[in-house]
Order: C-alpha cells, then structure tokens, then sequence
C-alpha cells in the first residue's frame, strides 16, 4: 500500500520537511532515478492555490488504463458497457501559511517542489490551477519549467466532483490513505440547486479540490501528451 510520500502531513515548505524522493521513486541500474509506478505516464498536477488563505492543496495524479464499467440506460433499461479511464493518486499535500504574522504562503517553494518532483523522473505534462494562483501560475510555471499551465476550476459547476464519485464508487481511482483529503472528502456537500460542491461551515476543501482538479486532467486530458511511453497501460493497484 502506498504511504504519503512527505515527511509530514501537512507543510509550510519552510519547515524543514522534505519530499520522501524513495516513497515516490527509486534508482536504476545507472542511478537515476525513475517513478515506482507507471513511470512513463504524463503527470498531471492541480493546485488549489491561495497565497494568503488558510491552505493550498497540491496533488498530483496519473491515467492507468481502462475498465470496463455496466450501466443500465434509464430509458430502455438496455445495459451497457463502456471503456473509462482509470487514475491513480501519486501525491497529495496540504500546504499551510507560515505561522508568522502577515506571511503568505511562499509561492517560491511551490515552484521549487514542482521542480524537485520532475528531477526523480516524473514526466509532468500539465500543472492547472484555479483562479486564485492564475497569473502566479502562467507567469512562473512556463517561465521556470519546461510544461504546460492551465487554468482549472472545480468549483463552478460539479462536473468534475460528479466524475470524482462515480470514478470512487466504480473503483476507477486509487489514493493513498491521507487524512487532511478523506476528512474534507467526507465533509462535502452537493447543492443540486446551484450545482455546486463545497465544503461544510468552518470546514475546508483545499486538498479535495486538488485530487479533483488533478484526477479531472488525468482521466480527460492524458491524450493531448506523448511522453513517449505510448499509450498508456493497465495497472492493478
């Protein structure tokens, strides 16, 4: 079973906790390293960004393969059997403000984690955020790394909450057991009136939006990016 991959549950990036690089890859016969699962799958990266909020969530995620799911048309009650994408979950992190007054989450070290992430190896395709980080995002992203940014909101319609559950519930993602996201994910509420999924009073939706965020790209964009691993494979997690 996959452990959280950070030496903590929850980061300020200036605490002096780190990326866990052997939790999330290890070395090959040369010494470089390379990701423990799926290591030529495009990565897709969301951030539910905010630089003076309470938390950031980060996540990243991958496509796996395909299953097959049965579904019954409500209309002529016909079954039927479709292909969907599945992902697996390789990181989520809860980033905190720093404890001093006045200070902002330290956008820099964000970059820098990014950075760390696609140095052992992991072949990231798309970083998306929503509108809170959007110009961060455009500005430093594709003036600093070599990958796409792109602008992703979870919270406008819940198209991508509703992908999330049915993707749970017919056993299409896999995550590691991260307290911070089954917490928020288990506090969620759906507004049918406004079509809308947002988080219980005094609760938050921080790294729940970034699984979300990151799970929508890899099941729905894996196909604008070759990464030169062809097409993508079937794992069983």
């Amino acid at each position: 079973q996959a452990r959280h991959p950070y030496s903590a549950e929850s980061t300020h990036l200036t605490d002096g906790h780190e990326l866990l690089k052997s939790a999330l890859a290890l070395k090959d016969k040369d010494g470089q390293w390379t990701p423990r699962v799926n290591p030529d799958a495009p990565r897709f990266i969301h951030l539910d960004a905010s630089r003076t909020g309470d938390c950031f969530g980060f996540a990243m995620a991958h496509p796996t393969g395909y299953i097959a799911v049965t579904t019954t048309d409500p209309i002529t009650g016909e079954q039927v059997v479709e292909q969907r994408t599945k992902a697996y979950v390789d990181l989520i992190l809860q980033i905190r403000k720093p404890p001093e007054a006045g200070a902002e989450i330290p956008w820099s070290r964000v970059i820098r984690l990014i950075k760390e992430i696609k140095s052992i190896g992991f072949q990231v395709a798309l970083c998306t955020t929503d509108m809170a980080g959007q110009g961060l995002m455009q500005q430093d992203v594709a003036a600093e790394m070599d990958m796409e940014s792109d602008y992703l909101s979870v919270d406008r319609t819940d198209e991508q909450y509703v992908a999330l559950k049915m993707a749970i519930l017919e056993k299409r993602v896999s995550f590691y057991n991260y307290a911070p996201f089954i917490d928020e994910l288990m506090n969620l509420q759906h507004n049918k009136e406004s079509g809308k999924c947002d988080h219980l009073p005094s609760r938050s939706k921080d790294t729940s939006d970034a699984v979300c965020g990151a799970v929508w790209s890899a099941m729905t964009r894996y196909g604008e990016y070759d990464t030169g691993g062809g097409s993508i494979s079937i794992s069983t997690f």
